[in-house]
């Protein structure tokens, strides 16, 4: 405030005033402000004379309680774009339903999965964030623990599967049978730099039953053989601690 007057100030484009006397006061940052000094300097009176200025004195800004309540509420969306990216299919080069997990395509469930916040520094996806059992009805089992890279287990487990041995179509979705996310939290610096003190978790579990001609043990079926039906069951449990 310049005399009762609010006025806007900045480094680029100092205000010009006629010489005069001038009350002088710094108002307090809005609630919503995510940046501010700390602190405010005292209302001043000034005289100022032909070709005079006065320089107010402020501290480097830092992150308010509103800066902070931002960072923490931008991870927690990106956390839960996340979750659904994951329960979310899209069409692959094979007009197959697939999710992010799935390692079709020649990269891995781990690959797909990085972007600019999510990736193997800040999650577990690199090792045995996921877990896909699965039985045939040919009685026989299997299991794998890991990104989806090893094996088509993951491949099959998040991809669409087909309902009969004379089907030729990818029409049985896969089913989440839960998903949940838990908050993290972190601790923000006054210069806005943050870390996590304790991790997001990012949990599912899909299924789905399918046949082919290799069963949960990975044997192939003889050539005058039915295919076998197999559920494959997955659980992901991701933990995600974000810096920035």
């Amino acid at each position: 405030m310049i005399s009762g007057v609010a006025v806007t100030l900045s480094e680029e484009e100092p205000l010009k005033l006629l010489p005069g006397v001038y009350d002088m006061a710094v108002d307090v940052p809005q609630d919503d402000a995510l940046w501010a000094p700390p602190g405010s300097p005292e209302p001043e009176t000034v005289m100022l004379g032909p070709g005079g200025d006065h320089v107010i004195e402020l501290g480097a800004p830092e992150v308010t309680e509103a800066g902070r309540a931002a960072v923490q509420e931008k991870l927690e969306q990106l956390a839960q774009a996340k979750v659904a990216a994951m329960t979310d299919l899209q069409v692959s080069d094979r007009e197959r339903q697939c999710g992010l997990l799935a390692p079709s395509g020649g990269f891995s469930a781990k690959d797909k999965f990085d972007d600019d916040w999510f990736d193997a520094t800040t999650t577990n996806i690199a090792n045995g964030a996921t877990t896909v059992r699965a039985v045939s009805d040919n009685g026989a089992q299997g299991s794998s623990v890991g990104n989806g890279s090893r094996d088509t287990f993951a491949d099959e487990a998040f991809c669409a599967g087909v309902s009969s041995p004379d089907s030729d179509v990818y029409d049985v979705p896969v089913s989440v049978v839960s998903s949940a996310l838990t908050p993290g939290k972190v601790t923000v610096a006054a210069d806005g730099t943050f870390g996590t003190t304790t991790p997001w978790s990012l949990f599912m579990e899909t299924q789905i039953a399918t046949c082919g001609d290799r069963d949960a043990a990975g044997v192939r079926v003889g050539w005058d053989e039915d295919q076998v039906h197999t559920t494959y069951t997955a659980t992901v449990e991701l933990t995600w601690e974000s810096t920035g």
